[in-house]
């Protein structure tokens, strides 16, 4: 079994903030877990880099319906146009309480 490394807490924040490291990497290297290391960080009052996704985006219900339910656009269609997953405009309908069409019959 690997023995663990001690780090300190100035390393631990040059390697995650400032060379960019990830939890993984870190916790490769040291011995321990990613889970481990984001403790560390925690306890050490190190903040957390911003996430690779941006932040939430607000989408209003009405967005959503004039284009699912009134205009009848495809779930693939609106979802492209908000930049958004298919997924999470499903999710999104979910939410709203927008019924789900029903399917179309193919001629």
């Amino acid at each position: 079994m690997k023995q663990r490394m001690i780090i300190t807490p100035e390393e631990l924040r040059q390697r995650y903030r400032d060379s960019g490291q990830t939890l993984a990497t870190i916790a490769a290297e040291i011995g321990c877990s990613a889970a481990t290391v984001s403790n560390m960080l925690r306890r050490h009052g190190i903040p957390a880099r911003p996430g690779r996704f941006p932040k939430r985006i607000h989408i209003p219900r009405e967005v959503i319906v004039q284009r699912y339910s009134i205009e009848r656009a495809p779930m693939k269609e609106i979802a492209e146009q908000l930049g958004i997953s298919t997924g999470t405009l499903s999710a999104l309908r979910k939410a709203y309480g927008i019924p789900q069409r029903a399917r179309s019959i193919p001629r």
